[in-house]
């Protein structure tokens, strides 16, 4: 397609270049002309198909731009969302590593109460150990002595307060030793029970430190999942956006290429007015050519009748004078020949300001000087008129009648013969007038021909 446009583009140009060089100067043939507009008339229309087809393409990429943009706010959300999940896996991360630290702390208690624990049951074992052997030995008196040692020792007694003394201090060997081992054994009793709550609790927190651990580990493994997650969208989102990119510099180059092709094609539309209004110009002047030529060939045809008929008169009152057709006519206003508006077309009317055509001739001249019948005839019309003004129209026989216009004051009336040079009006600026002068014309078989046909200044 690039290719394409480019080629019209060329050929635009090269259309353009040429028909530049080819105005009605350089005499160029109307075919010629022709042919320059028909082949600017279908360039304008090729490069009005690219530059539709270029408005189709920007309209599909332009949808195309939206969808992807709109693909883009919902990546962008979507992220938004995970952005928003991750830092509450954040808190719930911190929340574990935080317990997991609280346990710890714990534990580190826990495990100093279970090592005073352990000193005390060492210390109690100890003693329970020095009780055990100072019991064996007695045991092992007793079991080697069998009970003669404990009746010896009563016998012994000089007298019955000693044997109570005597008797008195066995019992209270027997009695220490029992309370000893009621001792050690509630010792040794508390020191296990109190062994086996803390390693229960113990226990206890390493449980907590293992389901503690566990949420730990589910967490950051979902936090990698959700990084990983947000990798891909921002992956995908970059690459939507570059996709974006992309059809937002095609669209800019299609919007470069449309408007090289709207220049181009303004430049052909230019040249092809230019052309249809030389070729117009160039029919206009040939038509007003061959108008003019027609109109002066009438003319001369009416003239000559009309100076065959004076000359015939002549010729029978005996004159020997040669009458010329282009002297019978006189200037209608003798007191000027400034001719303020000619003949012809005008592009901007002093009173209406539009493209108007203009019937005579304007003669600029003062207020209330004469205006005289250019040639000898009848009256057919004198009057007001509210566009003519004050008007006088002499009928000259042969289809030709001249009327004088916007006069200040009329000196004939209808039906009033009048010669060559007589006065019939004085200048004036009556009807549709910005100023004094006379506006003359002639017609010939009702139709309005060039005055200067018939008169000259």
């Amino acid at each position: 397609m690039k290719k394409r446009v480019q080629a019209l583009l060329c050929m635009s140009l090269a259309a353009v270049m040429f028909i530049g060089s080819c105005g009605p100067a350089s005499g160029s043939s109307l075919d010629s002309l022709q042919q320059d507009i028909d082949d600017l008339q279908q360039t304008q229309q090729d490069l009005q198909q690219q530059m539709d087809n270029v408005q189709n393409e920007q309209s599909s990429l332009q949808e195309q731009l939206g969808d992807t943009q709109d693909k883009v706010d919902q990546l962008e959300t979507q992220k938004q969302g995970i952005e928003k999940n991750m830092q509450e896996l954040d808190a719930k991360l911190g929340e574990a590593a935080k317990e997991m630290a609280d346990i710890s702390a714990k534990e580190e208690a826990k495990q100093k109460e279970i090592d005073a624990a352990n000193i005390e049951l060492s210390k109690a074992e100890e003693t329970e150990h020095k009780q055990y052997e100072n019991m064996k030995l007695r045991i092992r008196y007793m079991y080697e002595n069998g009970n003669q040692s404990y009746l010896s020792v009563l016998l012994s007694a000089a007298d019955a307060s000693d044997l109570l003394t005597r008797a008195e201090y066995i019992s209270s060997i027997y009695r220490y030793d029992r309370k000893m081992l009621n001792r050690y054994e509630e010792a040794k009793k508390a020191v296990a029970e109190q062994k086996s709550v803390l390693s229960a609790q113990y226990d206890e927190l390493e449980a907590l430190r293992t389901q503690a651990e566990q949420k730990k580990s589910a967490a950051e493994e979902l936090l990698a999942k959700k990084n990983e997650e947000l990798k891909k969208y921002n992956e995908t989102i970059q690459a939507t956006k570059s996709l974006a990119q992309e059809y937002e510099e095609q669209i800019a180059y299609r919007d470069n290429l449309f408007a090289q092709l709207e220049a181009a094609a303004y430049d052909a539309s230019v040249q092809r007015d230019a052309a249809v209004s030389s070729l117009t110009s160039m029919l206009s002047q040939m038509e007003e050519a061959q108008r003019s030529q027609a109109e002066a060939t009438a003319a001369q045809t009416v003239l000559k009748k009309m100076a065959d008929a004076e000359q015939q008169k002549l010729n029978a009152q005996g004159y020997t004078i040669t009458v010329d057709p282009s002297t019978l006519f006189v200037w209608p206003c003798p007191s000027s020949t400034r001719i303020t508006s000619p003949y012809g077309w005008r592009e901007h009317h002093p009173i209406y300001g539009d493209r108007r055509f203009h019937n005579g001739i304007d003669i600029g001249a003062e207020l209330g000087t004469a205006i005289i019948a250019a040639y000898k005839g009848t009256v057919i019309g004198a009057g007001y008129n509210s566009s003519m003004g004050n008007y006088v129209m002499v009928d000259h026989g042969e289809g030709l009648v001249t009327i004088y216009m916007h006069a200040s004051y009329l000196c004939v009336s209808q039906g009033d013969y009048v010669e060559t040079g007589q006065l019939i009006a004085l200048v004036g600026s009556t009807g549709d007038s910005t100023g004094p002068h006379l506006h003359f014309t002639v017609r010939l078989n009702g139709n309005y021909v060039s005055p200067w046909n018939y008169v000259s200044n």
